[in-house]
């Protein structure tokens, strides 16, 4: 298990309408797949909420701008 992995935060109430992990909406096939293909499970998670940031205002080069340190911290720690 790595000690250390890219995030963000993100409003509570974005988390918990749309997070694939919150609230027990993990499943057992999910966290296996993401723990193989880390870079994916990213992207799919900033995908999953981008519309709803970008109602509150934030813009699509922000949004790539995090993902995008997201992705080099991830490959630096050796994650992919």
């Amino acid at each position: 298990m790595a000690k250390d992995v890219a995030s963000i935060i993100i409003p509570a109430d974005i988390h918990q309408k749309l997070s694939a992990t919150y609230g027990g909406r993990n499943s057992p096939m999910q966290i296996q797949q993401d723990s193989r293909d880390l870079r994916a499970a990213v992207e799919r998670d900033i995908e999953t909420i981008r519309p709803e940031l970008k109602q509150r205002g934030v813009t699509d080069s922000q949004i790539d701008e995090a993902k995008a340190k997201m992705h080099q911290f991830n490959q630096e720690q050796g994650l992919y």
